[in-house]
This record gives C-alpha cells, structure tokens and sequence, in this order.
C-alpha cells in the first residue's frame, strides 16, 4: 500500500514502520540470558515486555480481519501479569511471531 485512501493512513503507516524498525533495534543483542532477568524481582522482564508488544500486534491485526492468533496469547493476552512458574517463548520465538504478524 504505497497511497492510502485515508488521509489519516499517512500518519498510521509511518508509526507502525517507525514501531517496527525500533522493536527489532531494541532487541538487538540482547542475551536469552538477560532477557529473562527481572530489576530487583519487580519489573516484567524483556521476554514478557516483547511477547506483549507481538501480543498486541496479533490484536491490531484482527480488529483489521486478520485471522492469526498469536501462539502465546495465553501468557499475554490483555497485558496478562508475568508469572515467574509459566514457561514464556524465547526471544527467538518472541521474534519470529512478530515477523509473521508484521508486515
């Protein structure tokens, strides 16, 4: 889609790219190792923080029709608390979800 019908697609369109492009950024050389370590034992670690960021994705996704679901909807869906005894994907996986639902 190179020209939106909507004018409002020409700020929507940019976001998401700009979105996309800073996730992956963000994610860069970060160790599966620290991607599960948790500031003090209070904060969500990265895991959680990008398998939520996929987990909306797949969201916008279906309120546009899209029929993906994310896999792990079950540890995220609606910003679900992070559980320290639930098996969360690794940042592989977390990855290759969000390059399946993001074009």
């Amino acid at each position: 889609m190179d020209t939106p019908v909507s004018k409002q697609l020409n700020i929507v369109i940019p976001a998401y790219r700009w979105h996309s492009q800073h996730f992956l950024m963000a994610l860069e050389g970060i160790t599966e190792e620290n991607a599960t370590k948790r500031v003090e034992g209070r904060t969500n670690h990265i895991i959680w923080m990008a398998g939520n960021f996929v987990n909306m994705r797949y969201e916008l996704g279906s309120g546009v029709g899209l029929k993906e679901r994310d896999p792990h909807d079950d540890l995220f869906h609606e910003a679900k608390a992070l559980d320290e005894s639930f098996k969360y994907p690794s940042l592989d996986e977390v990855k290759e979800n969000f390059h399946k639902i993001s074009p």
